[in-house]
């Protein structure tokens, strides 16, 4: 997290996190990140593979 304030699901748990924290999850488990915050919401993405599957899950 570089700025802001995310609301942050990875499978089943969810958590608020903001500006220094971290979040890791396993492959091919969902997960999303909410701006819950006033701001912008900064964040940088590592990938451990040179390819990047993504799929969008249908939001109820």
């Amino acid at each position: 997290m570089i700025e802001g304030i995310a609301s942050i699901t990875v499978g089943e748990e969810t958590f608020v996190a903001g500006a220094g924290d971290t979040a890791t999850g396993p492959a091919f488990i969902a997960h999303r990140f909410t701006n819950v915050g006033d701001g912008v919401l900064r964040i940088i993405g590592i990938h451990a593979s040179a390819t990047i599957i993504q799929t969008f899950l249908d939001e109820d």
